[in-house]
């Protein structure tokens, strides 16, 4: 029951100093290319105009482009993006995670948690603790932006944890109980108590709850939405 929750995963070493732009979202693309000359059709919004045009019309720009003219094919789909920190890491997440990057970007506890992450020595877990108890609400941003550095962009970036189904899954749909929990050093201790347990042994589970009856309440919450949310991932 309690074996697919995993250990949460610390993220320190998470370094997001100096970015302090708000986000910019740009979600469609250039126009068509003209049937007539060739020429780019203009940007509609999106990152970039269109792109010059062969015999006939231009390609379309990134984002939502048109059609092109003959000879040439409209602008591939864009999406989300967000400005990245000058560095590799934060410009393969801004493109490749957008959806989950500009959560993170446009939530200042979520970059406030891996700012203070940064500061923490490696394997410090009262550090990491006293991290995400300041920035509860922007835990589990953090750590779906961290699933993507460590899969994603794991070429680009030095830090983050990947996530298995079941941890995605509360970590997306049951957020606000996920943060409260590990934001609470008892729900935490609970959780790594009931993992020592062999499954199946209530009296073990029990004896946990007794060791840690402050964290039962958060943990409770967690359990109630994923038998709700993500009982599918989770068993």
């Amino acid at each position: 029951m309690f074996r697919n929750y995993g250990l949460v995963p610390f993220l320190v070493g998470a370094l997001f100093l100096g970015c302090g732009n708000s986000v910019t979202v740009n979600e469609t693309g250039g126009g068509a290319g003209n049937t007539a000359t060739g020429t780019a059709g203009a940007g509609n919004s999106g990152t970039a105009d269109g792109g010059v045009g062969g015999t006939g019309g231009g390609t379309g720009g990134f984002g939502a482009g048109g059609t092109g003219g003959v000879g040439a094919s409209g602008g591939s789909g864009g999406g989300l993006v967000c400005p990245d920190c000058g560095d590799a890491c934060t410009a393969c997440l801004a493109v490749e995670c957008s959806d989950i990057y500009c959560t993170c970007y446009d939530e200042p506890h979520c970059f406030g948690y891996l700012q203070c992450l940064g500061t923490c020595t490696m394997g410090d877990t009262a550090c990491a603790q006293n991290c995400a108890a300041v920035h509860q609400d922007g835990i589990s941003a953090a750590i779906l932006v961290a699933d993507c550095s460590a899969t994603t962009c794991n070429d680009s970036c030095m830090f983050g944890q990947s996530l298995n189904p079941c941890q995605t899954c509360l970590y997306t749909n049951c957020s606000t109980q996920m943060n409260a929990c590990v934001a609470d050093s008892e729900c935490l201790a609970l959780i790594q108590c009931f993992q020592m347990c062999t499954p199946g042994d209530m009296m073990c589970a029990q004896a946990c709850i007794g060791e840690h009856p402050e964290g039962w309440p958060e943990l409770q919450e967690v359990l109630d939405c994923r038998n709700d949310q993500c009982d599918g991932e989770c068993n």
